[in-house]
């Protein structure tokens, strides 16, 4: 499915996290921003997907290169 969302811009908080076989993904902006009138454009971002266990952990991170009014920039990593 599809998601369009305006929550990428400044300042985004993205939380990552596993429970059980199932992966989630949250995001939002603590920037004042609502949904589209449509309702196609969502605020916040709420994904989740079937994994196996496995005895591997990680984190990884893919920058397109992005410049000029769409840059991107990672402030904060916390992992626990």
């Amino acid at each position: 499915e599809e998601i369009a969302s305006n929550c990428f811009v400044s300042t985004c908080e993205i939380e990552i996290f596993t429970k059980g076989e199932r992966l989630y993904a949250n995001s939002h902006t603590t920037k004042s921003l609502s949904e589209s009138s449509d309702g196609l454009i969502k605020k916040e971002v709420h994904l989740e997907a079937i994994i196996k266990e496995n005895g591997f952990s990680g984190i990884y991170i893919q920058h397109t290169g992005s410049v000029g009014a769409s840059a991107a920039i990672l402030k904060e990593l916390l992992i626990k």
